[in-house]
């Protein structure tokens, strides 16, 4: 249990009983801040963690749309322990897209914008290309992960010009348990939903 907060997360990584595959983990939570079970269980089955680690929580505002300057929040809990939180926010009316909910993407452009003074968040950055695979680990039950493949080899250059990192892999993993949808919850914000789009769609022009 001592996994389950962000400080005994980082107690377990300092003392060394972990060793640190060179790939980057995307853990989402539940709550912001906190440590998923998923991180525990990888932690306990295979005896060791990504080298980078990004505990990724996904809310939904209290307000229709979310402007993009506040999309997300950004936190490195311990750079020499390759340990980061980020939070994404979305308005409760926003379009169900691909677009805009591309987290892979807009992560992406998080990585970007914080790569260079946390380069242990390479991998994130987009490269050209990228293959991505689903799948179901057995032996993590209750774990759905995904892995992507990361920028391309150090030293070649991308199409606008920028320097390229080592490819590192990088996999998504999700508590099934906890972010299966349950028609019993979240009433009030498809409430919210269908009022606002009543009022879009009986609005009239102003004169």
């Amino acid at each position: 249990n001592i996994i389950c907060t962000a400080p005994g997360l980082l107690s377990m990584l300092g003392s060394g009983m972990l060793s640190r595959a060179d790939t980057a983990g995307i853990f989402l939570t539940a709550r912001e801040g906190r440590v998923p079970p998923s991180v525990r269980m990888l932690a306990c089955a295979m005896g060791s963690l990504p080298k980078t680690i990004v505990l990724l929580h996904v809310k939904f505002a209290n307000t229709p749309f979310v402007p993009e300057g506040d999309r997300y929040s950004f936190e490195a809990l311990d750079v020499d322990l390759g340990l980061y939180s980020i939070t994404m926010s979305f308005g409760y009316a926003e379009p169900l897209t691909a677009t805009r909910f591309d987290v892979h993407a807009t992560l992406g452009r998080i990585a970007k914008d914080k790569v260079k003074l946390h380069p242990a968040l390479a991998s994130l950055v987009p490269a050209a290309t990228s293959r991505r695979a689903f799948t179901q680990e057995g032996n993590l039950s209750g774990t759905l992960m995904e892995e992507v493949e990361g920028p391309a080899i150090e030293g070649e250059d991308d199409p606008e010009g920028e320097p390229q990192h080592a490819q590192v892999r990088v996999t998504y993993v999700a508590t099934q348990k906890t972010f299966a949808p349950d028609s019993a919850r979240h009433s009030l914000s498809k409430l919210r939903v269908r009022l606002y789009s009543h009022i879009v769609s009986s609005g009239r022009p102003s004169l």
